[in-house]
């Protein structure tokens, strides 16, 4: 009898469900049929139906220590060309869901005079970064005739490698597999358990990053990745597809933009002689660490983590982060940002999903001169929507200088001096900017060779956490200790 009450009930519920889904409440547009109807279900039989949203997967915590010794990375003499990072940053060049991703910004001012504009500084991704970094810098100037022509950092920032992923990070022997890693060295010098250490490098930045995607063979790991284990691992060891573009670029970064450049090898406790390289990969590792928690940085634009993003009619990427930095906000930003700055800023150069974290030592805006409306649909695409606020349009080519990794091992301990020539870099961009009747940047566009290859985000790093203690061991006083050494070096 309860049972054939409970079902009337239930029926009489269903049919009230189905009238409602003929005039949906806003709420009830949320919901899709099955749900609706399962939280019904809930309500008169309490408890959850099988359509209710899955609890998120319980976060990762690191691998306990095992005592063998550090795993196998392959024996490479020279680093990869691409680089990356760790997984939740949006700064960082692992994939994530974002790695160094901006906070949350404040609600976005009011909708731009043209709803269907194209091109417009994004509310969200770009106005909104940009009232934070006005709060800590002063007003960014919009006016485009009185913006300067170029810029350049008091000093360049110090080049290295990315310390790859796929080569366990600074658990790797660049020097030579008979030498001792940066991890191991610090390890010895301080007193800690090398093993233990190695394990925390590698979990946060190294291959066991990768664990469950496991393989025997590269060709299980697909384009772009390596199947490989730490060292000491045998023939029938665990090994990892790893992406050979990932690991701590920007931690290097950040590092090089914060800190002057070290100059010679030094000998730290217990008689352990750390080179320059050995500095570069332990305090790019800390500044790494934890998703960069020992570090405070500002940003500007959305990191895109989609590797295809769609496209509209005119070729153009429409992801609501893909689509940024917009070029009137690279013109914007840059341009303001060595006014204000004695020191570079971070860029992510690749538009799409992996992440290429550089510093940014400069900029010089090549040419500029005014096109009509005309000329400026010819390059963007007739059906391209320019703001019906814009009375100008300029079109610009402007050069960013950026520092690029080393080549080769042997030049990580050299000083940017000796190796100038082969890492410092830099990309040409070509865009069209919107002015309105005051001068000012109200948005703009890239296009030929630009189109879809502009930055995908600006950062930069103005604070370091100063009795941080990384990977549970790394203390950054003992580190910057030796840094400074380093620095002071004749």
């Amino acid at each position: 009898m309860l049972v054939s009450i409970k079902f009337s009930i239930f029926l009489l519920a269903l049919c009230c469900a189905v009238g409602a889904l003929a005039a949906p409440s806003q709420a009830s547009q949320d919901l899709s049929k099955r749900d609706w109807i399962g939280d019904i279900w809930d309500k008169i039989f309490g408890h959850k139906s099988a359509t209710t949203t899955p609890a998120a997967p319980p976060s990762r915590t690191p691998p306990p220590a095992h005592a063998t010794t550090a795993a196998h990375a392959p024996a490479v003499t020279t680093p990869p060309a691409k680089h990356g990072a760790t997984t939740t940053p949006a700064r960082t060049n692992a994939p994530t869901t974002p790695t160094h991703a901006p906070p949350a910004p404040p609600p976005p001012p009011s909708q731009p005079a043209d709803p269907n504009a194209q091109g417009d500084l994004n509310p969200k991704t770009e106005l909104a970064p940009l009232a934070r970094l006005e709060a800590r810098m002063g007003k960014f100037n919009r006016v485009f005739d009185t913006l300067p022509v170029k810029g350049a950092a008091a000093n360049i920032p110090w080049p290295s490698t990315y310390w790859p992923s796929y080569l366990d990070g600074a658990n790797y022997r660049w020097q030579g597999s008979n030498q001792l890693s940066p991890v191991e060295k610090y390890a010895k010098s301080f007193s800690w358990n090398a093993q233990q250490l190695a394990d925390q490098v590698s979990y946060q930045h190294g291959i066991d990053s990768a664990k469950g995607r496991s393989c025997f063979t590269d060709w299980q790991c697909g384009s772009g990745a390596a199947c490989v284990g730490r060292r000491g691992t045998g023939i029938f060891g665990k090994r990892y597809c790893v992406a050979t573009w990932e690991g701590i670029c920007d931690g290097w970064t950040g590092a090089a933009l914060m800190l002057p450049e070290p100059k010679c090898s030094v000998t730290g406790p217990k008689g352990v002689e750390f080179t320059v390289g050995d500095l570069k990969g332990l305090m790019s590792s800390y500044f790494a660490a934890e998703n960069g928690k020992h570090t405070s940085e500002i940003s500007m634009a959305a990191r895109c983590n989609t590797e295809n993003p769609r496209k509209d009619e005119n070729g153009y990427y429409t992801d609501a982060t893909c689509d940024d930095a917009t070029a009137g906000m690279l013109h914007i930003f840059v341009t303001n940002w060595f006014q204000k700055s004695k020191t570079g800023f971070a860029f992510d150069r690749d538009t799409t999903a992996q992440v290429w974290n550089q510093p940014v030592y400069g900029y010089s805006v090549k040419s500029s001169r005014d096109v009509t409306h005309a000329q400026a649909l010819n390059l963007l695409g007739q059906s391209f929507h320019i703001d019906s606020r814009t009375t100008r349009i300029v079109r610009v080519q402007t050069e960013i200088n950026w520092v690029s990794e080393t080549s080769h091992w042997s030049d990580l301990s050299l000083p940017t001096s000796e190796v100038a020539d082969s890492v410092l870099d830099a990309t040409t961009y070509d865009y069209l900017l919107f002015l309105d009747t005051h001068g000012e940047i109200i948005g703009g566009e890239y296009f030929g060779d630009s189109k879809n290859d502009q930055p995908d985000f600006f950062w930069a790093p103005f604070a370091v956490e100063q009795n941080g203690v990384a990977y549970t061991a790394i203390k950054y006083q003992e580190l910057l200790a030796l840094w400074n050494k380093s620095v002071a070096c004749n």
